[in-house]
């Protein structure tokens, strides 16, 4: 599963620059709208996927709006072919066809037919090799970091991985950190019930949520933890990372979990893209620091003076590595949670399917 970064926050922070050296400087009102398009092939049977939408800056309501109906063109530089087609409507996705595989060496870059005629292309990317992860280390802090919106230090399970570094090449990483839950309930209605696969509204003052426990009971649910992070090997090339940290797991519940850290290898245009995201979701510079450079992606729309077309579409490889771990009364003091389980029914006959794109009924692998 391949997380494509959020960056509508970015996108709206770059139009409004002004003194900036941007390589791209759209001269159109907020309203005027704009593709974006974001995605990855992601090579060695990874899940690639490219996400097309439209802005709707109207009436100073700021949206995005899924794109369906164009057509995609994935071309490798040596000949080969492929289209995607849609696999999730509402959020615009598009996947190749099933046995689709790139490798790491591969170029290549898309094109891209929306259906008002505007099209799109790519400049191409080469596919970086992997990078192995050798270990994941997983180390519970009570006070991890200060929560703004909770005014709180927060309890979580802190991540580092151990690497070798290869030598002798640039390598630029994107860090993504997820983690493997068992869930027992596989739907929560707010003041309604469950039926036909779908939350009904029901107008009782007395319901307040119901919940439906998982059917099959073993259902396994995937979590992303929502965060920018890179890296790159100008000050480590070729040695051992010992303890890199990539990310932390809120302590906000009880139960086993299978932490998953993901090292995305990137090229150097995609890192500098994504590093400028990062520095404005992440503030790094503080609130004094200076404004980033502008984004630059690496698509344009063939007729210059056409609907503007923003985003990024790249080649990488990953690799990852997991760590289980268990959460007990023992580990120290969660964030608060409700754990009372509400049944529609007392005997727990109503029941939900363990289905969605990101859960499953048999234990992922690392899981004992």
């Amino acid at each position: 599963m391949h997380r494509i970064i959020p960056i509508f926050l970015a996108f709206v922070c770059t139009l409004g620059w002004q003194g900036c050296t941007e390589p791209v400087k759209p001269d159109f009102a907020l309203g005027d709208a704009f593709y974006l398009v974001e995605g990855s092939i992601i090579a060695e049977g990874g899940e690639s996927e490219v996400r097309l939408r439209k802005s709707n800056f109207r009436e100073v309501n700021f949206q995005f709006q899924p794109v369906t109906d164009a057509l995609i063109q994935s071309l490798e530089v040596d000949g080969q072919s492929v289209i995607w087609s849609v696999v999730d409507a509402e959020a615009g996705s598009y996947r190749p066809p099933a046995g689709f595989r790139a490798e790491p060496g591969q170029t290549w870059h898309f094109e891209i037919t929306f259906a008002d005629g505007t099209q799109g292309v790519s400049t191409p990317e080469t596919i970086p090799e992997p990078v192995p992860l050798d270990s994941l280390t997983v180390n519970f802090v009570q006070n991890s970091a200060f929560d703004t919106g909770l005014d709180r230090f927060i309890p979580r399970f802190e991540l580092f991985v151990n690497y070798k570094d290869p030598a002798g090449v640039p390598n630029y990483y994107e860090w993504q950190v997820g983690f493997w839950k068992k869930i027992n309930v596989c739907a929560s209605c707010l003041q309604g019930i469950w039926r036909n696969g779908e939350c009904i509204a029901v107008n009782d003052r007395f319901v307040f949520r119901y919940d439906y426990p998982c059917n099959p009971p073993n259902c396994y649910q995937y979590e992303v933890l929502d965060q920018v992070l890179v890296s790159y090997d100008a000050l480590s090339d070729g040695q051992y990372i010992n303890g890199f940290p990539v990310g932390a797991i809120p302590f906000d519940g009880y139960g086993s979990q299978l932490a998953v850290a993901r090292a995305v290898s990137l090229t150097p245009d995609a890192y500098a893209y994504v590093d400028v995201i990062s520095k404005l979701v992440n503030g790094q510079d503080g609130l004094n620091g200076t404004i980033p450079v502008a984004l630059n992606g690496n698509v344009r729309n063939q007729d210059p003076d056409g609907t503007l077309i923003l985003g990024y579409l790249r080649g990488v490889s990953t690799t990852e590595v997991t760590a289980y771990y268990e959460r007990t009364i023992n580990t120290g003091f969660p964030l608060p949670f409700d754990s009372v389980l509400r049944l529609e029914d007392p005997l727990g006959r109503l029941r939900a399917p363990c289905d969605g794109p990101n859960r499953i009924t048999s234990p992922p692998p690392g899981w004992p």
